[in-house]
């Protein structure tokens, strides 16, 4: 039975050998014009009757020559200090402990916990303009998955806004929304805790640890 060919995955198998086989005409190629150069070369006066294989002497001679000036640069490189490297201000970044907020049933408002929540996320944000975010939303699983999908960007999104509305940058806000596909370990797919928006941070100058020491942000 002939296995399914899944695409693209196949492709390196195909292509790593063209690339063999280019290589080896290239070097073949790369010979054939060391050998042209060499034989349309004027000879000199002493090289007049001489036998064939001064050619090849020569090829000898011009190989070593390339092979002794591969080592001599490899030997500089070796010499020269490594270069220091310094992490990125992403590489340095720490990830904080993420922000729940819960939603009302077909709701994308913020209730007044939510939206106090917000406010001092946003103050601590403006004193902390390295820190960057991603905000996602999620629904529970009752009514249409299409719907629902919608619900938890629109969710998602109001938390967005109302960041940008307290002077927030919106390049620093990233808003995802993944329907009922992701819900919460333990829970019933009905379950209010499916309702939810996650703020992920990063930041290079600590956490909003205010926020995220009050046992998840709800009352």
């Amino acid at each position: 039975m002939t296995a399914p060919v899944v695409p693209f995955e196949d492709a390196p198998f195909v292509v790593a050998p063209a690339l063999g086989v280019a290589g080896l005409l290239a070097t073949a190629a790369s010979a054939t014009l060391v050998v042209l150069a060499l034989r349309s070369t004027p000879p000199h006066d002493d090289a007049v009757g001489a036998p064939a294989s001064m050619e090849l002497d020569e090829v000898r001679a011009v190989a070593v020559a390339a092979s002794s000036a591969t080592e001599a640069s490899a030997a500089t490189e070796a010499s020269e200090p490594a270069a220091r490297v310094v992490p990125s201000a992403t590489e340095a970044a720490t990830s904080c402990a993420p922000i729940e907020l819960a939603f009302a049933p077909s709701s994308t408002a913020l209730d007044a916990h939510a939206g106090t929540v917000v406010a001092t996320l946003a103050e601590w944000l403006l004193a902390h303009p390295s820190a960057d975010l991603v905000v996602e939303g999620h629904a529970d699983a009752r009514g249409r998955q299409d719907i629902n999908l919608w619900m938890s960007h629109a969710r998602a999104s109001t938390v967005a806004s109302e960041l940008v509305k307290a002077g927030v940058t919106r390049t620093r806000i990233v808003v995802r929304g993944f329907g009922a596909y992701q819900p919460v370990a333990g829970a019933s797919e009905t379950d209010g805790r499916q309702r939810r928006v996650v703020i992920s941070i990063r930041a290079n100058e600590g956490c909003p640890m205010d926020l995220l020491n009050s046992e998840r942000n709800n009352p």
